[in-house]
């Protein structure tokens, strides 16, 4: 692993009545594994049926959190299956014709090209208002509940169903045939643009004149709202990208397996120091 965190910290406008500071931090970092032991790959997540199929692996000269699968080209118009590039095959070179066993590839990666937060806070006589935004740029997600659109026990993307193959839409389709096995096989049409950029706390607070109320020495009413605002990338179908379905796990990054998506909430409050 290597890389660098930068922080930085300004007040920006210092006046009698009006106080202005920011701080940004960044990071980055590159990160690759060297050494397996006595294997070249080992396996860290697979798909769920029908596919049961890698989606992402350890591998000797790739980072962490790397995907692995099949490069999607689109659906053939004549009967409605996916069509994946074909890369390699038995002798080292295509052959003409996707194989399972030879034509995967990595297909993505979970690890942003870099990420971090800003924050700003204004100080205005008795007023104060502080906010923090939250960013991260780079990074895929292998959206797993795109792959279930298919299932018919499944509610997922609408826009993946409308856009389902059919003999009334052959041409543009974005989605196999219902019914189609084409598609149970991990693939780079699970893979997703995971940046975002959001508006993760904002504070506005009052805080009442010291010695107004007697025997109260400080009195300051505030409110706060979380994840107020999300911008992503229109390739991301999900609802936020900020997501890791396996929690911490180190092996296992930038799944979205139908995870619920972060809360917004909104707190009034009251602090009273006597």
């Amino acid at each position: 692993n290597k890389g660098f965190d930068m922080s930085l910290h300004g007040v920006i406008i210092q006046k009698e009545d009006f106080e202005w500071s920011a701080s940004l931090n960044f990071s980055t970092y590159k990160n690759k594994v060297l050494d397996l032991g006595n294997k070249t790959f080992i396996e860290t997540t697979r798909l769920g049926a029908p596919a049961n199929d890698v989606a992402s692996q350890l591998m000797v000269g790739q980072p962490v959190g790397t995907f692995w699968g099949a490069v999607y080209e689109g659906i053939d118009p004549e009967n409605g299956d996916a069509i994946f590039a074909d890369l390699s095959g038995p002798e080292g070179v295509p052959d003409g014709e996707f194989d399972p066993v030879y034509d995967k590839t990595v297909i993505g990666s979970a690890n942003p090209d870099f990420y971090g937060g800003f924050q700003t806070n204004f100080i205005f006589k008795n007023f104060d208002l502080n906010a923090f935004f939250p960013f991260s740029v780079g990074n895929d997600v292998y959206n797993t509940e795109a792959f279930l659109a298919g299932e018919v026990q499944i509610n997922s993307f609408a826009s993946l169903r409308e856009n389902m193959w059919s003999v009334e839409n052959p041409e543009n389709a974005s989605f196999p045939k219902v019914g189609s096995t084409s598609f149970n096989r991990s693939s780079s049409y699970f893979v997703q643009d995971g940046s975002f950029f959001r508006l993760g706390t904002l504070q506005f607070g009052y805080s009442l004149p010291t010695g107004l109320v007697k025997g109260i020495a400080n009195c300051r009413f505030y409110f706060t709202g979380t994840n107020l605002f999300l911008v992503k990338s229109d390739d991301y179908l999900g609802y936020d990208p900020d997501v890791s379905s396996y929690g911490d796990d180190p092996v296992q990054r930038g799944f979205d397996n139908m995870s619920y998506p972060q809360n917004r909430s909104f707190i009034v409050g009251l602090d009273i120091t006597f």
